[in-house]
């Protein structure tokens, strides 16, 4: 018997198969997509947060480091750490792709400082405001 080409049967399983993957790969990307989106996200926090614990601890805030201990407690806006040039007003939110300068009033730096053993621990939290 002479066989040209391929039947019904398997042209549709290879259609099957290849759909299959496709659908696969379309699933990891999407995955892939909001794995690095989160990421993106939470070094942007700890580059703000980072940034608030340098902030206190310079001579500029001085004053603000001496109440902040006496209180045990302290905020520190986003739009304080553009003026002062420790965050660049052109870095953008990742998670909404909004740039900075338009969200500082949205974004603070809160320091807390326990006591341990005769020592103040600082511990430094970023926050939004809704």
């Amino acid at each position: 018997m002479n066989h040209n080409g391929f039947t019904l049967i398997e042209i549709l399983l290879t259609l099957g198969i290849i759909a299959i993957l496709s659908t696969v790969i379309v699933i990891n990307t999407i995955n892939l997509n909001e794995k690095n989106k989160a990421n993106q996200y939470e070094k942007f926090k700890e580059k703000i947060t980072t940034a608030g614990c340098s902030y206190i601890d310079s001579d500029t805030a001085k004053a603000l480091r001496e109440s902040c201990k006496q209180e045990k407690y302290c905020t520190i806006s986003l739009a304080t750490l553009i003026s002062s040039g420790l965050i660049d007003e052109n870095l953008i939110d990742p998670s909404n792709n909004k740039n900075v300068k338009d969200e500082q009033n949205n974004i603070n730096i809160n320091i807390n400082w326990n006591k341990n053993d005769d020592y103040l621990e600082k511990e430094c939290t970023f926050s939004t405001v809704e």
